[in-house]
């Protein structure tokens, strides 16, 4: 069992979670504070919407996030090797 300063509390919209920090406890509580933010903030524009909702929602959003994110990245990386090709080609083309 982990030592008990080990355990972060979150309470989002009367639910408590018992998260264990692990290697990084900030980043847990930094990530507990943040999914509760989000659920608020969702909360605010559908005051009815059940909880079990709200944090599906904000699942969706997250992923959604992440998921752009690594298209990005990956379109960032793809444009950086074409330039870099371009760059050795002229290169080369002007050594010769």
């Amino acid at each position: 069992m982990a030592p008990e300063s080990d355990i972060i509390t979150v309470e989002i919209r009367g639910t408590r979670l018992q998260l264990r920090g692990g290697d990084n406890p900030e980043a847990v509580r930094q990530a507990g504070e943040f999914v509760r933010e989000r659920v608020e903030e969702l909360a605010e524009r559908a005051p009815n919407a059940p909880l079990t909702q709200l944090a599906l929602l904000v699942a969706m959003n997250l992923a959604n996030d992440l998921l752009q994110q690594s298209s990005d990245e990956e379109d960032a990386i793809k444009a950086a090797a074409e330039k870099a090709d371009r760059i050795l080609r002229k290169t080369n083309a002007a050594m010769r």
